[in-house]
């Protein structure tokens, strides 16, 4: 028993630590000033606790509703794996770095602040997805 609890203890410590840069990633790629740093990280997280609680919820919800929930599921599974075969096989990457379409939007791009108003560097991707 005390060994389960040290094992997830120790995996849970290591997840929070990956979390962290992460985090540190998005809030440097978003331009966040220092100064609402802390406020973002915690509409973040809260954002985060509720999602994953709505998500689980649906989930065991659709789970416990019968097997089309597992078939439609597996489908899914069976789909995205298809499409990443095909992918490898006609000699492609099964990775691809492309923008998100909201970091394309007019919207997005209106309502981020730009580095210069935050006084923080830019980014911005180079030939075929490269930063640099």
């Amino acid at each position: 028993m005390a060994v389960e609890f040290f094992t997830g203890f120790v995996v849970e410590k290591s997840l929070s630590v990956d979390n962290l840069f992460v985090f540190m990633l998005l809030l440097a790629a978003f331009a966040v000033p220092s100064a609402l740093a802390r406020q973002v990280l915690l509409y973040g997280i809260v954002g985060a606790l509720v999602l994953r609680a709505i998500f689980i919820g649906l989930g065991a919800a659709a789970l416990q509703s019968g097997t089309w929930a597992f078939l439609l599921f597996g489908g899914i599974l069976i789909l995205t794996a298809g499409k990443i075969v095909k992918d490898v096989m006609a000699g492609g990457s099964s990775r691809r770095w492309t923008s998100p379409p909201c970091a394309r939007s007019a919207w997005y791009a209106g309502s981020s602040p730009s580095p210069k108003a935050t006084g923080a560097r830019a980014w911005s991707s180079g030939r075929r997805g490269a930063w640099r």
